[in-house]
C-alpha cells in the first residue's frame, strides 16, 4: 500500500525541450518625415526629408517542460543571462536650402546621407511579470558631427551659400513580455503553467509563441547654421538653435517565431478485466497473468499493488514497457481458509490518462474432507500470456509454476510435522 501511495503522489514528466528563440522587431516600418521649410517666413530656410528603416534583433534561450499527473502542465523556464537585444536602424536624410533676398532667389537639394542609429543590451528572458527582469529599456543613439557641410557659389560672382548641421538621432525602446501562448491557453506570469486536458495520445505536439510588447520613440535634433553672401548686399547668417523632430512614436505587440515542441507520452492498454478465480482448495493456488502494453512514445512504468484480502499476491510489483512493447505481472490466489476472498489489483503508472487501473479480484477457498491439504496437484488458472519483460527465465507462466511447487512443498512439510 505504501508503494502505491508513493507512486500515485509522484509527478511525472516528459523529456524537456530546449529551444533557441530569435526574431526581429520592425521598429520603424517605412517611417517618413518632411519638416517643411524652416523657418516658414524668412530670407533663408532649410528643409529636412527623412526616410527610416531598421529594427531590433532579439535572442533568448530556455526550455519547455510537460508534467502531470491528471492534466498536462506545459511550462517555460528561461536560461539565465541568454537574452540579448541589438538595435540597428538607418536614417536617410536629405537637406535642401533656399533664399529669397531682394531680387536674388535660389532653392536646391544640397546633401543626402545615411545616418546609423545603434545600441545593444543583455537581459534576462522572458521578461514576463514576476520574472528576474520585467522589462528591457534601451536607448540607441547616432551622432554625426557637422554631418552636412556645404559651400557653393550659386550665382557666379554674385552669391554664395555656406551650410553645416549637426544631427542627433535617439531611439528610446521599452520591451516587455506579455505571455506564452499555445492553442489551448496562455501563461502570463513567470513560472506559470498552461493546463492542457490529457488525451490518449502517444505524444503532445504544439507551436508555442512568446508575445511581447514594444514601445518605441525616435526623435531627431538638428542644429543647422547657414550663410548667404551676395556681393552687392553683404552676408546674411541664420542659426536655428534647435530643430526637434519626432519621427516615430509607436506601441505594438509582436508574436515571436514559433517554438516547435514535441513531447513523447506513455499510453497504457491492457485486455485484463475483473476476474473470479473460482473455487480453490485451501493450500493450493491459481495464477492470472496481466499484460500491460505501451502504445506511446515515452517509456511506460509503474507499480502493481493488491488492496484487500491477503490471499492475493502480485509479482513483480514494478513494471516498465518501452514504446510499442508489453510487460506485465502475475496475480496469485492462494486461499488460507474457507470462504469468499476479495481484493483489487491496482496498476499505477505514468500514463496521464490512466494513472490508476483497477481490476476486481475474487475467489473462494474450500477444503475437501477426503483430500489432504497437501495434495500434489496445483491449480492452474492462467488465462492469458503477457510475455512479461519484468520477469526472467520462463516468464510469468514459469514463475507461477515455481511458486506453486514451493507452496506445495511447504504444505507437505507442514503435514509431516
Amino acid at each position: 500500500m505504501l508503494l502505491l501511495l508513493i507512486h500515485s503522489a509522484q509527478a511525472h514528466e516528459s523529456d524537456p525541450q530546449y529551444f533557441y528563440l530569435d526574431d526581429t522587431a520592425d521598429l520603424l516600418g517605412s517611417a517618413e518625415l518632411d519638416s517643411g521649410w524652416l523657418p516658414k517666413d524668412g530670407l533663408l530656410a532649410v528643409r529636412f526629408q527623412i526616410d527610416a528603416e531598421g529594427g531590433a534583433d532579439v535572442e533568448m534561450e530556455g526550455e519547455s517542460t510537460l508534467t502531470w499527473p491528471t492534466d498536462l502542465n506545459l511550462g517555460f523556464t528561461p536560461t539565465p543571462a541568454t537574452g540579448f537585444m541589438d538595435v540597428d536602424s538607418e536614417l536617410g536624410v536629405v537637406v535642401s536650402l533656399k533664399f529669397d533676398i531682394d531680387i536674388y532667389s535660389w532653392e536646391s537639394e544640397i546633401a543626402s546621407e545615411w545616418v546609423e542609429v545603434a545600441g545593444s543590451t543583455a537581459f534576462e528572458p522572458f521578461v514576463l511579470e514576476g520574472g528576474a527582469q520585467e522589462q528591457v529599456a534601451l536607448t540607441a543613439e547616432g551622432r554625426s558631427e557637422t554631418v552636412f557641410e556645404y559651400y557653393y557659389d550659386v550665382l557666379a560672382g554674385v552669391a554664395s551659400v555656406g551650410f553645416y548641421a549637426d544631427l542627433q538621432p535617439q531611439s528610446d525602446l521599452l520591451f516587455t513580455g506579455k505571455a506564452w501562448e499555445v492553442d489551448e491557453g496562455s501563461a502570463v506570469l513567470a513560472g506559470e503553467e498552461i493546463v492542457i486536458p490529457a488525451e490518449r495520445q502517444p505524444y503532445y505536439e504544439t507551436d508555442a509563441h512568446l508575445v511581447g510588447s514594444w514601445e518605441n520613440e525616435l526623435n531627431l535634433v538638428f542644429l543647422p547654421v547657414f550663410q548667404v553672401c551676395i556681393t552687392v548686399l553683404g552676408c546674411y547668417d541664420i542659426e536655428i538653435t534647435e530643430i526637434p523632430l519626432n519621427l516615430v512614436t509607436e506601441t505594438f505587440e509582436q508574436k515571436f517565431r514559433p517554438v516547435q515542441l514535441h513531447f513523447p507520452l506513455p499510453v497504457l492498454t491492457s485486455d485484463a478485466a475483473d476476474h473470479d478465480f473460482g473455487a480453490v482448495e485451501v493450500g493450493n493456488l491459481t495464477n492470472l497473468e496481466v499484460p500491460v502494453t505501451n502504445l506511446g512514445e515515452l517509456a511506460l512504468e509503474g507499480v502493481a499493488t493488491i488492496v484487500g484480502d491477503g490471499a492475493f499476491t502480485v509479482y513483480p510489483e514494478y513494471f516498465m514497457a518501452g514504446d510499442d512493447t508489453t510487460d506485465g505481472m502475475v496475480v496469485t490466489f492462494s486461499p488460507l481458509e474457507e470462504g469468499l476472498a476479495e481484493a483489487t489489483l491496482v496498476i499505477s503508472s505514468n500514463d496521464p490518462t490512466s494513472p490508476d487501473l483497477e481490476i476486481a479480484l475474487s475467489g473462494e477457498g474450500f477444503t475437501d474432507a477426503g483430500t489432504s491439504n497437501g495434495a500434489d496437484s496445483v491449480s492452474s488458472g492462467i488465462v492469458s500470456s503477457c510475455g512479461c519483460a519484468s520477469t526472467s527465465g520462463g516468464g510469468a507462466g514459469g514463475l507461477a509454476l515455481v511458486v506453486g511447487i514451493l507452496l506445495t512443498g511447504a504444505v507437505r512439510r507442514r503435514d509431516e510435522h
